[in-house]
């Protein structure tokens, strides 16, 4: 059976939440893909909406104010700078979501890029695009919406090993620009805007 938490959302398909043991394949396949890598690309792009509709366009533009422009964090009373824009690898997302749309995470950007702290720690800058960001301290952990989209085995998990960041990162904005699907992805040297 699949439902929505809210109208507009994506719908959710309990039966395709994923196993512990399912998840523990993933977690072996992201050690394994996450070789202290310093390039990646943009892999999609969500704007949310504020009626909890997404959208998934080919181009977003980075502000330092709005993070995204148009996405509802902007319009939110209570937003934090810290938690501008949300982000996630690309391939644990897939494995997560397991069939169910991306746009269900609530993250704006997915990378093919190692977001492990081991390679992104806080005050790390990544050029994506034409737009610069800044990895944050607030760790990005799965909530009770996250619970009911992917299941109790995943909520768990990312929870439990919420230091190995798979659940995601929070990026601030440093130098605004646009974001394409594919846009390269180039982490900079701390504090600077020094390619590595």
């Amino acid at each position: 059976m699949s439902y929505r938490i809210r109208p507009n959302e994506p719908l959710i398909n309990d039966a395709l939440h994923l196993s512990k043991d399912e998840l523990q394949s993933i977690e072996d396949a992201y050690v394994r893909m996450c070789k202290e890598s310093v390039k990646g690309s943009v892999a999609a792009l969500v704007q949310r909406n504020p009626d909890g509709s997404r959208n998934t366009p080919g181009q977003v533009c980075l502000d330092i104010e709005q993070g995204i422009v148009g996405d509802r964090w902007y319009l939110d009373p209570k937003r934090d700078i810290k938690e501008q824009i949300a982000v996630m690898n690309i391939h644990v997302a897939r494995s997560i979501a397991n069939g169910q749309s991306l746009t269900l995470f609530g993250d704006a950007l997915f990378l093919d890029f190692d977001l492990s702290p081991q390679n992104t720690p806080v005050g790390t800058r990544i050029r994506i695009g034409d737009a610069i960001v800044e990895v944050t301290d607030e760790p990005h952990v799965p909530c009770l919406k996250f619970k009911k989209r992917f299941g109790n085995p995943a909520f768990t998990w990312c929870a439990k090993e919420k230091i190995k960041c798979y659940r995601g990162i929070y990026v601030k904005v440093m130098v605004p620009g646009d974001v394409f699907v594919g846009s390269p992805i180039i982490k900079m040297n701390p504090k600077s805007s020094v390619e590595l």
